[in-house]
């Protein structure tokens, strides 16, 4: 198994559920996981303070979104993925294609957006409503699955998605 893996891809296009499958995969269910959800110079400490107390034979996974970031929070998660023990492993997520230096010690998993069909599954396999309606709104989405579900979040009831779905309608 791969000790790096990087998700690229446009926002909600599965990325972080992808990640949490994985994790479920390697049977690290409510063990050690480390979510960080920006990269940040005070979240690389976190990571190094995570990567580097680990105990020993404990397997240990760190989820990282990885934005357009400073230099000095890339480096030192650079120095980790070098150096952490082969206990720890990550999962890193970006929209776009990071450094080379990260590439290069990645595994590279590629996302895309989804279709309108592919939308419409998500949102009917978590939620419940007519297929009608979550065609109506996956068609909203731009084929990210997370907008589908902000468009939804934004409503506070069923009727309200319903008005929005018929006024998207027109």
């Amino acid at each position: 198994m791969a000790k790096v893996w990087l998700f690229v891809g446009p926002r909600g296009t599965g990325k972080w559920s992808a990640a949490e499958q994985l994790r479920k995969d390697r049977s690290i269910l409510n063990t050690d996981v480390l979510r960080v959800k920006s990269l940040t110079a005070d979240a690389a400490r976190s990571i190094v303070d995570f990567s580097y107390t680990s105990p020993v034979g404990k397997e240990r996974m760190t989820i990282v979104r990885i934005p357009h970031t400073s230099t000095r929070a890339i480096q030192t998660l650079l120095k980790v993925l070098e150096d952490a023990p082969d206990s720890i492993s990550f999962v890193l997520l970006s929209s776009a294609m990071p450094i080379d230096t990260i590439v290069s010690r990645s595994q590279v998993r590629k996302f895309s957006l989804l279709t309108d069909e592919e939308v419409t599954a998500r949102l009917l396999e978590k939620r419940k409503m007519g297929k009608v309606t979550a065609a109506k709104i996956a068609k909203q989405s731009g084929g990210q699955v997370s907008t589908a579900f902000d468009l939804i979040a934004k409503s506070d009831t069923v009727s309200d998605v319903i008005k929005m779905v018929k006024a998207l309608s027109l």
